[in-house]
């Protein structure tokens, strides 16, 4: 996904490898020059793109694509049923975190006219990823019928929660020249920032009782799978009122109708990138942005680069305890906990993926930049991020082309029959799958390609 949100949008023709795509789901990238093919200038300035950021995007994403692709059959490759977390509930959560960093980590503030131009690109941006989610949503075979057309989704969130933190800079950051507002307006960011969580909170365990299927009476603050879950006790009233909301919003029939709940508990449809979990969502894309402000604020010297990871490290601990002590450090804990869920992007579960994203990050960060950085004076550099750095230069195009061609090949065959139920059959088509979209990444980077919403 490619928010990477910092440029242009457009595609980018050759050019250095420090030229920053426009974020999607990059923000999907790291940079913000970008051009199109009828702007392409014999000599552009170069800006360094944050290589441990393009690293973790492309792990993100390669990561995506297998899980997507049936993650070869290993359990752990699959989304939780309700309350817990997988390797696959970590993907998406960590590209909305990315997009907040790279927002947080290349936004300048503008002046002016330029200032009103900078909101009519970042809502034009947001229409963009809200259009191209819609798209792929029609993709399953709507046949121009958009009675069913399902309406929340991956790229959705991305649009929602763009829109969400750039309104923030926008609004609380200095024009380039003046004093930083980040100091100042601390407090701001705080009280910006935290809105969408305090909206989520109240929505999900404050809400009153509603009414669910069949007219059945749903408790207020009702955290539970519905069906089979808890002893059939509120069969119609999955995921309480986040559902409620979707349901009087958009409609049954422009909401998903297969959750992760369905085999096990045989719940009512309902959808994890719903209305109100868009909320939590955009909260994550703040925590990035956070992050990112710590990445901009301590660049300049090696020294300042080692007190942001220090930063960066302790940030995401602490944000791991908050998420154990919120979930009591258990799965299914007892009430008046938070359970770590996806599917309702619960607090427990956006502090981990915030938490344990920060954690990576820095390793990332010390590795691929810092490391980089100080080896080009000592003449030594541990790990460049080949390949998965030119795997989140393109992740846009990644994205969008593994789920437009799913099950085509070669992205997608076996050998023989037989070998669509064997275990090996399973992992070595969904490697190779991964693989060929790498190499085309690789390829992309090679010729400096690249595009961006």
């Amino acid at each position: 996904m490619d928010p990477m949100l910092g440029g242009e949008g457009g595609v980018n023709v050759g050019g250095g490898k420090d030229e920053l795509l426009s974020p999607l789901i990059s923000d999907l990238d790291s940079s913000q020059q970008y051009s199109s093919l009828s702007s392409i200038l014999p000599t552009k300035t170069k800006k360094k793109r944050i290589d441990s950021l393009d690293a973790f995007r492309g792990l993100a994403l390669t990561l995506m694509i297998f899980v997507n692709y049936g993650g070869g059959g290993y359990y752990f490759f699959n989304h939780s049923t309700w309350n817990g977390l997988t390797v696959a509930d970590l993907l998406f959560p960590w590209f909305v975190w990315i997009m907040g960093v790279t927002v947080g980590a290349t936004f300048k503030a503008p002046e002016g006219d330029n200032r009103t131009s900078k909101w009519i690109t970042v809502f034009y941006r947001c229409v963009k990823l809200f259009g191209l989610g819609l798209l792929l949503n029609s993709a399953g075979g709507l046949d121009g019928d958009l009675s069913n057309l399902r309406i929340p989704g991956v790229l959705q969130y991305f649009s929602i929660a763009y829109l969400y933190i750039n309104v923030i800079v926008l609004v609380l950051d200095s024009p380039v020249g003046t004093k930083s507002s980040w100091g100042r307006n601390t407090i701001f960011y705080m009280i910006l920032g935290g809105l969408s969580f305090i909206t989520y909170c109240v929505l999900t365990y404050g809400s009153g009782e509603f009414k669910g299927e069949n007219g059945e009476t749903c408790p207020g603050g009702y955290l539970g799978a519905g069906g089979l879950y808890g002893n059939e006790a509120h069969p119609s009233c999955t995921g309480g009122y986040h559902r409620y909301v979707d349901l009087v919003v958009l409609g049954e029939n422009h909401f998903y109708n297969s959750p992760t709940c369905t085999d096990i508990y045989n719940c009512v449809s309902y959808d994890p990138e719903g209305i109100v979990g868009s909320l939590s969502g955009s909260f994550l894309a703040f925590l990035g942005l956070l992050t990112g402000k710590i990445v901009k604020n301590n660049k300049k010297t090696m020294n300042d680069k080692k007190k942001g990871m220090i930063y960066m490290f302790f940030l995401g601990m602490i944000m791991l305890l908050l998420s154990g002590m919120l979930c009591d450090f258990n799965q299914n804990p007892t009430d008046h906990y938070v359970p770590v869920n996806k599917n309702m992007w619960s607090p427990s579960f956006i502090l981990l993926c915030g938490g344990g994203a920060n954690v990576i990050f820095t390793v990332l960060f010390y590795f691929i930049d810092y490391c980089e950085d100080n080896g080009e004076k000592e003449g030594e550099v541990i790990w460049a991020g080949w390949p998965l750095r030119e795997v989140g230069k393109n992740s846009i195009v990644l994205y969008m082309g593994h789920e437009l061609l799913d099950g085509v090949m070669p992205f997608a065959f076996y050998f023989t029959e037989r070998s669509k139920e064997l275990h090996w059959g399973v992992t070595l088509s969904n490697v190779i799958g991964v693989s060929v979209w790498v190499i085309i990444a690789l390829k992309m980077d090679k010729k400096k390609f690249y595009v961006s919403v």
